[in-house]
């Protein structure tokens, strides 16, 4: 385990005491799937091998990110339309031309959607997908959907190519950037 994983708590280690089976956070269709610890290190990069605790689901970095958010549901907006957790592979995912710390690879988070991965290790070596990668990557998890967890705990498959681009879908307030 990286020196920073094992300094942080992540979604699914806060919500082990309730849920009890690691099982649910590795999805049927995510190739080489991991809770806490990345056993198989094959498509990681090492600095992030068990960094976020799991590689089958990412959350909303608009809305989720810092935890320490605060804004309690009866203050969001839309909670219905707000996506808080859908199918990814690390624990951040955001929307193309989402506006975070530009210094980071914040912006560039849409290419954890679906089955891309945007701190990919292949061959030795680190290997960002190209952008029609990542949308291809993307898209493969489930046939082009995918499976979305709302504010209010509702579920529902949603478009990838409108997950990728849609603002309103990752937005708690209209005020976020």
């Amino acid at each position: 385990m990286s020196a920073n994983a094992a300094s942080r708590t992540f979604f699914n280690q806060l919500l082990q005491p309730y849920l009890k089976n690691d099982g649910v956070w590795k999805c049927p269709s995510k190739p080489n799937a991991w809770v806490n610890v990345d056993t198989f290190g094959s498509d990681t990069e090492p600095a992030f091998r068990s960094y976020g605790g799991q590689n089958s689901y990412a959350a909303n970095t608009l809305y989720c990110f810092p935890a320490d958010l605060g804004l309690p549901m009866s203050q969001m907006e839309r909670p219905a339309d707000t996506s808080v957790l859908m199918d990814g592979t690390y624990y951040g995912a955001a929307f193309l031309g989402q506006r975070m710390n530009t210094t980071s690879t914040y912006p560039l988070y849409w290419k954890n959607l679906g089955n891309s991965y945007l701190f990919r290790w292949v061959g030795g070596a680190a290997s960002q997908p190209s952008d029609a990668e990542a949308i291809q990557l993307g898209k493969s998890r489930h046939q082009g959907q995918i499976n979305c967890l709302f504010a209010d705990g509702h579920v529902k498959s949603v478009q990838y190519d409108r997950l990728r681009v849609d603002a309103s879908l990752w937005r708690a307030m209209s005020s976020q950037p």
